[in-house]
C-alpha cells in the first residue's frame, strides 16, 4: 500500500499558541520541514495551564490516491526543562465541523516523536474520502506550566495517508 506526505502548508481555524521562534513568519512555517529542526524554529505555549491549539491547511491529496486506510498525524516535541512534570500536548485534527483530540501526552525534556492515527474519519465515522482528506485540518494542542520558565515546544507537524 501507498503512503503519501502531506506537510502543512498554511495556516488553519485556529492560532492560540502564545509564541513561536524565531518571531517572525506564521506559525505553520515553523513545523512544516521535512527534516525536524528542533529547537531552531518551533512554537511553544509557556505559563500557561489553558490548553492552547493550533490548526494548519494542508496541500490536496495527490492525484491517484485511491482508498484510504489510515490517517496518522506525527509530531516533534518536548518541555524546555525537566523541573515541571505537566507540560503535555494533544496532537488535533479538524474534519468538518469535528475536533478529534489523541490522548493527552506528557513532555520530556528531550524531543521526541508521537504520532496518532485516525483509521476511520471522526466526523461521519466511515472510511476517509480524497474529499474528507483535502478539507482536513491538522494540528496540535499544547499546555504549559504555571511557573516561568516551562514551555511546551513542537517543532514538526506531519500527516501520512495510506
Amino acid at each position: 500500500m501507498a503512503t503519501a506526505t502531506l506537510r502543512q502548508n498554511a495556516v488553519g481555524d485556529l492560532t492560540e499558541v502564545d509564541n513561536q521562534f524565531p518571531a517572525s513568519g506564521e506559525h505553520w512555517d515553523k513545523v512544516d520541514e521535512e527534516a525536524a529542526d528542533d529547537d531552531t524554529t518551533y512554537i511553544y505555549s509557556s505559563t500557561s495551564t489553558t490548553v492552547k491549539h493550533d490548526l494548519y491547511n494542508l496541500p490536496s491529496a495527490p492525484v491517484g490516491v485511491g482508498a484510504i486506510s489510515d490517517v496518522t498525524v506525527w509530531a516533534r516535541c518536548k518541555k524546555s526543562t525537566a523541573d515541571f512534570p505537566l507540560a503535555n500536548f494533544t496532537i488535533t485534527l479538524k474534519t468538518g465541523a469535528t475536533h478529534a483530540i489523541s490522548s493527552a501526552k506528557i513532555l520530556s525534556d528531550s524531543w521526541g516523536n508521537f504520532s496518532y492515527s485516525w483509521a476511520t474519519n471522526p466526523e461521519t465515522g466511515v472510511a476517509w474520502t480524497v474529499a474528507d482528506i483535502n478539507a482536513l485540518q491538522i494540528g496540535v494542542s499544547l499546555k504549559g506550566t504555571t511557573t516561568a520558565p516551562t514551555q511546551s515546544r513542537l517543532t514538526l507537524l506531519i500527516r501520512l495517508l495510506t
